[in-house]
């Protein structure tokens, strides 16, 4: 999944999801607190593969125990409806302070969800430190 979108919230807390999205989410689909102040979208073989590893790590490590507790336990089941959109819970929706407007951001095997101002702040290009994301790309080889 890859692209940007934008889209409004309507007031009962629905977005619509694009098409190119939808057929890669698949009926089910995992919406959960990001690590970011954001949401993450996760087809449900790519959710269950992130808990499979996520049950091997150890579970002595604090900070594994923290993202259960604040990620993991934040995930709500969700699918589309018939005009393709998602219901947002509002708790989701106030940790990412999504009110309004939002970006739909595509990032390979997850989406991300970002209240689009809080998107716009964090990703202004002029902010970005593109000679360090390109040293960091360079030591994957790519």
């Amino acid at each position: 999944m890859f692209g940007q979108n934008t889209h409004a919230v309507d007031p009962k807390g629905r977005v619509n999801i694009p098409m190119k999205f939808r057929d890669k989410l698949g009926e089910t689909f995992y919406l959960v607190k990001s690590t970011d102040q954001c949401l993450d979208v996760f087809p449900a073989p790519a959710w269950e593969e992130l808990q499979r590893k996520i049950q091997q790590a150890s579970q002595f490590n604090k900070a594994i125990k923290d993202y259960q507790r604040i990620v993991i336990s934040s995930a709500v089941e969700s699918s589309t409806d018939r005009q393709g959109r998602v219901l947002i819970p509002q708790n989701l929706r106030d940790f990412a302070q999504i009110e309004k407007e939002i970006m739909i951001a595509g990032l390979g095997e997850r989406l991300e969800i970002w209240a689009l101002d809080k998107w716009n702040e964090r990703y202004a290009v002029e902010d970005v430190d593109m000679d360090a994301i390109a040293e960091e790309l360079a030591k994957l080889g790519v």
